[in-house]
């Protein structure tokens, strides 16, 4: 059997300023306090600014340069506008056409690029994607 113990309350002790402990009541309120700041930090960090639109299509992004990846012959070059540099919409043969979703991957219309290799199931995530 583990031995136990004595209990000790813990007390605020003295130094050169008085006390060097802050009281429970002053401390939940701090904590609090900073608790109330929380959800303004986390939706600072997470806007985005941009000349066409406010917007997260990072997935739709990934998703078009796995796709991009399974191509094995590109031989007219083009999917050469496809990369992290440049505007998805921008992209040849990429289709960002809904007002009611900017900026997202509604199309792609790749039909006369004469791309040839494997159909990446990550499109799967282009959640907007019609045609």
């Amino acid at each position: 059997m583990q031995e136990r113990l004595p209990f000790r309350p813990i007390r605020p002790s003295k130094g050169k300023g008085g006390l060097t402990c802050t009281s429970q009541p002053a401390r939940l309120t701090t904590i609090l306090k900073l608790l109330s700041l929380l959800p303004i930090c986390c939706g600072v960090g997470s806007i985005r600014c941009s000349s066409t639109a406010v917007h997260d299509n990072s997935t739709d992004m990934i998703s078009l340069l796995d796709f991009k990846r399974a191509i094995t012959n590109d031989s007219r070059q083009a999917l050469r506008s496809w990369h992290a540099g440049v505007p998805l919409c921008t992209w040849k043969g990429v289709v960002c056409s809904s007002p009611k979703h900017p900026g997202r991957v509604m199309e792609l219309d790749l039909h006369s690029l004469s791309l040839s290799g494997t159909i990446s199931p990550s499109l799967g995530n282009l959640t907007f994607l019609r045609s």
